[in-house]
């Protein structure tokens, strides 16, 4: 079992006993999703653009977005992977999540 080492930009400050660094636990998880937010500052002003990504060999990849043109180089991305997603008129709306 190989695991992501434990760094100070990694390692979870809140609720760490949900948190797993196990490499292929981590890239299951990943995998079931496709799209992620890129966050990013231009002039100033910050952006945050939902694009989708995937996975190749061990590196994930971002899908070309029209961002490019304000932004160059590589840079951070979050992904939200949602369980369940509960609608409806008599129930409070909501998302569970991983």
């Amino acid at each position: 079992m190989t695991t992501f080492p434990r760094t100070l930009l990694t390692t979870l400050k809140r609720l760490p006993a949900r948190g797993v660094y196990d490499r292929e636990l981590v890239y299951q998880i990943l995998d079931e999703g496709f799209i992620c937010h890129v966050g990013f500052a231009a002039g100033g002003q910050p952006f945050v653009i939902p694009t989708g990504y995937a996975r190749a060999e061990d590196r994930y990849r971002r899908v070309r977005h029209n961002y490019s043109a304000r932004r160059s180089g590589a840079g951070p991305f979050r992904v939200s992977s949602f369980n369940e997603l509960s609608l409806g008129r008599r129930l409070r709306p909501g998302v569970d999540h991983r």
